[in-house]
């Protein structure tokens, strides 16, 4: 099994989800709330559903969460 981390934006995300090479989703919530400035996790998926299975929730501290989720699709 190979892990990579991507945090570059929507456009990676959204690639290596159409090409079905994402196996789980990790999120870490911040307890922030953005406007105009904000950055989508995706840009597109046209192709492609996502159906994603709660595997994981845990508090951070600073109230941050973090969510992993399985990904099948």
């Amino acid at each position: 099994m190979k892990t990579i981390l991507t945090d570059t934006g929507g456009t990676l995300n959204s690639v290596l989800l159409e090409k079905k090479l994402v196996d789980e989703i990790s999120l870490i919530i911040t307890p922030s709330i953005v406007g105009e400035n904000s950055q989508y996790f995706f840009k597109s998926l046209r192709n492609n559903t996502l159906n994603l299975k709660l595997d994981r929730v845990e508090a951070l501290e600073k109230n941050y969460a973090f969510i992993r989720y399985d990904a099948t699709y």
